[in-house]
């Protein structure tokens, strides 16, 4: 195999193919495309964190509560409208749905309680917990009960839900971590479209 690699030749009919050579050196001479010294040059692989545990959380709800409707990234509301014109789409991560009652949640690719000397919630964006308010108005205008989540990672730090927050009466605001270990039934859905932590 290295012989077949030191083969192919550096001449400009395969300039084309240099990165994609690159990437077959390091496939198959079992190397790793880390950021070191040395000469080789290739392409760097980059994934969207936020996206992939949105996509996470959702499909382990799914496997763990198969009763509930879980849509992502739902387009049903906008902001505002004006003169029959509808303007900034609301797209919250996730909406549960079970018979009328209905759960909005955002999931937040970020590590709450880094920082010792400040509490937890302090780390949560101002701009998050408008998001939040904006989305249980529009998504659960007709509900009662209104609830939404921001659904961060499991840490160190971060281990069980912080007190529930209100916004109004009736109007509660929930920050759950969640723990990415497989084993783990980290989220339960209980009555009334209650999430309870199952630490």
């Amino acid at each position: 195999m290295r012989m077949d690699l030191a083969r192919c030749s550096k001449n400009r009919s395969m300039a084309y193919y240099e990165h994609v050579l690159a990437w077959c050196r390091i496939i198959l001479l079992d190397q790793s495309p880390m950021g070191t010294a040395g000469t080789i040059r290739t392409l760097s692989l980059l994934f969207p964190m936020e996206r992939i545990f949105e996509d996470y959380v959702a499909a382990r709800l799914r496997l763990l509560h198969p009763s509930w409707q879980i849509t992502t990234q739902a387009r049903d509301h906008y902001l505002m409208q004006q003169e029959g014109k509808y303007y900034f789409l609301m797209k919250p991560d996730l909406v549960l749905k079970q018979g009328k009652t209905r759960i909005v949640a955002d999931t937040k690719w970020k590590l709450l309680g880094q920082d010792n000397s400040k509490p937890v919630h302090a780390a949560i964006g101002q701009a998050n917990l408008y998001q939040m308010y904006a989305y249980g108005k529009k998504y659960l205008h007709d509900q009662e009960m209104k609830e939404v989540y921001l659904i961060y990672p499991k840490s160190e730090n971060f281990t069980k839900p912080l007190p529930v927050f209100e916004y109004d009466e009736g109007f509660r605001l929930f920050v759950v971590p969640f723990d990415l270990a497989v084993e783990v039934d980290n989220l339960l859905l209980g009555e009334g479209g209650c999430w309870r932590n199952n630490a």
